[in-house]
C-alpha cells in the first residue's frame, strides 16, 4: 500500500484564490473575459440588425433637406439725426409701405438695430414710437431695450443718428415683414449694439424680457 495517505483537512491541497497570479489562474481569467466579450458583442451585432430604426438613423437625413439662407448686401442711406426725424425733416425717413431696418448710432457706435414694415410703418414713425415710449408697467419697462434705448436718446437727439436700409430678398427667398424680421435679428447679432437683449425676439416683445 505505497500510494495510501491519510486524508485529513489539513493535507488536502488548497483551491486558489480569485486573485490568484499564477499562469494557470491568470488563463481561466482571461478566457473567461473574452467569453463574455464576445458574447456580449454578438448580442448588440444582432440587436443592431434588427432594428431598422437604427439604420435610417445612422444613415442621416438626406441631402435634399440641406438649404442655405441668402441674404443680400445691406446699403445703408445717408444718415438723419433723431431731432430730425422728429420734427418730419427728412422725407426718405417717411416711407412706408417697405420693408427696411435701421440702425440708431452715436460716434459711430452702434445703440440699436430695428426693423420697419407695412402698409402704415416707417422708420421715421419707428423712431418716434422709441422716442415716445409704449404702455406698459414700470417693472416691464425698466427691463426692456424700449426704455434702455429712450433712455439714451432723450437728451441726445442732435447727436444721435439713424440710418435705414432697403431689404431686397433673393429670388429663392419669399420677400415681406418676416423676412425683413429675420434680417433685422442677424444684424443686431452681427452689428453688437449696445442696447440688445438676445432673448427678445421683436420690440413687441419687449415687456416679456
Amino acid at each position: 500500500m505505497r500510494h495510501v495517505r491519510e486524508d485529513w483537512p489539513e493535507t488536502r491541497p488548497r483551491g486558489h484564490a480569485d486573485r490568484c497570479s499564477c499562469p494557470g489562474c491568470r488563463n481561466r481569467r482571461v478566457t473567461r473575459y473574452v467569453d463574455r466579450l464576445a458574447s456580449q458583442s454578438l448580442s448588440t451585432a444582432l440587436r443592431h440588425a434588427q432594428d431598422p430604426w437604427e439604420d435610417a438613423w445612422e444613415s442621416g437625413p438626406p441631402s435634399s433637406d440641406t438649404v442655405q439662407l441668402v441674404v443680400n448686401p445691406i446699403t445703408w442711406s445717408t444718415p438723419a439725426t433723431v431731432s430730425d426725424l422728429i420734427n418730419k425733416r427728412s422725407a426718405a425717413f417717411e416711407s412706408v409701405g417697405g420693408n427696411r431696418v435701421y440702425k440708431i448710432t452715436r460716434d459711430g457706435k452702434p445703440l440699436y438695430v430695428g426693423g420697419a414694415w407695412g402698409a402704415r410703418q416707417s422708420v421715421a414713425g419707428r423712431i418716434r414710437q422709441h422716442v415716445e415710449g409704449h404702455p406698459g408697467t414700470a417693472s416691464q419697462q425698466r427691463r426692456s431695450e424700449e426704455k434702455q434705448l429712450r433712455k439714451a436718446i432723450k437728451d441726445q437727439r442732435t447727436t444721435t443718428y439713424v440710418q435705414y436700409a432697403d431689404v431686397v430678398a433673393p429670388r429663392s427667398h419669399r420677400a415681406g415683414p418676416k423676412y425683413t424680421h429675420a434680417v433685422e435679428l442677424l444684424l443686431a447679432t452681427l452689428i453688437g449694439p449696445s442696447i440688445y437683449v438676445p432673448y427678445v425676439v421683436s420690440f413687441e416683445d419687449e415687456h416679456d424680457a
